[in-house]
């Protein structure tokens, strides 16, 4: 049955908690998905490694993995829920965020300088992928998502904008 063997047993000490340190927690997730090539890439499912006191709530592997998924640095916690690939994606994204903040923090006014600011917070959520897990802290994760939604649909407004006033030059210097 799912949940009840993974490829990798530790014997020495129990699998996560809150004393396994960031790097060998997200070695630890990469040796348990390693031997399956979907399970790497895809990982063990969003949810799946959940080990809370509601037994309702506990996932498949939760468990089995203790607090690893959710006492663990946050690319643990993606590496398990949602693979290398689900870790490509959010890094991906912050990325994506990252290059709109700091087009944006090149214009002035006020949406310029608060993009100006979000290009720091954004770096650090992604340092800091490998140091906390704030995926549980739903203030946190709520606020990030609103303001770097303000930020890409300013930036994408601003590039709009830009696109027609070319355009409408292009049409007065033809016509």
């Amino acid at each position: 049955t799912p949940g009840q063997s993974l490829p990798v047993r530790v014997k020495e000490k129990p699998i996560g908690g809150e004393n396994t340190a960031r790097y060998e927690s997200a070695e630890l997730a990469v040796r348990l998905l390693a031997d399956d090539l979907p399970r790497l890439w895809f990982g063990l499912g969003v949810g799946n490694t959940l080990n809370t006191s509601a037994r309702i709530f506990t996932g498949t592997y939760g468990k089995l993995l203790g607090g690893l998924s959710t006492a663990s640095p946050l690319v643990t916690a993606l590496l398990l829920q949602t693979g290398v690939g689900g870790v490509l994606a959010i890094w991906l994204l912050f990325l994506f965020i990252l290059v709109d903040a700091y087009r944006l923090s090149e214009r002035d006014g006020f949406m310029g300088a608060l993009a100006c600011g979000w290009v720091a917070v954004v770096i650090g959520a992604i340092v800091g992928t490998a140091y906390n897990n704030l995926l549980y802290l739903d203030a946190y994760i709520c606020l990030f998502a609103y303001f770097s939604g303000h930020i890409v649909a300013s930036q994408q407004k601003a590039r709009r904008s830009v696109n027609i006033s070319v355009g409408q030059r292009l049409v007065t210097a033809d016509g």
